[in-house]
């Protein structure tokens, strides 16, 4: 069986809110929302093929996956908070800041291969027993980078030297 899907998101970052103010105004968002045009999108492609044969009642099964998967979210970290010297300490929170922009890219893929047999051991009582090994793998290609807002309205980045 071959299996192949594909995914695509573009959202609006609302951000977090209280319970209070959702109960009143469900669908508020908090001001730097708007003010940093918080948003996200993640894109998502995969593919795999499955095979299955069966030897009486046992079943012998492998799979095979690869994909790819981008995000990229804005947030509303304002600019001073992101800003790292050489002076700045080693243990300064600024040094653990991701930045205004987060941006991945991720390559997975894996395999398994399974042997599923059912046996009467002892009193006549039926069991299934499992045998396999799978094997996985995955790299990630990150940016976090500093950005300014350019011009009015907080929707145009550009980024911070």
């Amino acid at each position: 069986m071959l299996i192949a899907n594909g995914f695509a998101q573009q959202a609006q970052d609302p951000q977090g809110t209280t319970w209070k103010r959702f109960t009143t105004d469900p669908r508020s968002v908090e001001e730097a929302a708007p003010l940093y045009n918080t948003r996200k999108s993640i894109d998502q492609l995969q593919g795999g093929a499955s095979y299955e044969r069966r030897f009486g009642e046992d079943i012998l099964q492998f799979t095979a996956y690869a994909g790819q998967r981008s995000v990229t979210q804005y947030q509303s970290i304002p600019r001073a908070l992101q800003l790292i010297s050489a002076s700045t300490p080693a243990n300064d929170p600024k040094r653990r800041q991701s930045g205004g922009v987060i941006d991945f890219d991720r390559d997975f893929s894996g395999l398994s291969a399974c042997w599923i047999g059912r046996y009467d051991l002892g009193g006549g009582r039926p069991t299934i027993r499992n045998a396999g090994s799978q094997a996985a793998s995955s790299i990630s290609t990150a940016t976090s980078r500093a950005f300014r807002r350019a011009g009015s309205g907080g929707t145009n980045w550009e980024a911070a030297d």
